[in-house]
């Protein structure tokens, strides 16, 4: 499964804040999803130019 958080169409489509603090805040909310995965046990590997993760294990029951 592939898992990344996207901002509001807003944020997105308008660049309200400029592009480099889109790319920004898309990059950290993505490894910020993929470390909360980690901590509850999942196996996570990036995944394309984006900070998109796959996740490659379920957490361990």
């Amino acid at each position: 499964m592939i898992v990344a958080w996207t901002q509001h169409d807003r944020m997105a489509v308008e660049f309200v804040h400029g592009y480099d603090a889109y790319v920004g805040v898309q990059e950290t909310m993505n490894y910020a999803v993929a470390d909360v995965l980690v901590a509850m046990g999942f196996a996570v590997e990036g995944f394309g130019q984006a900070s998109a993760h796959i996740v490659t294990r379920g957490a361990a029951k």
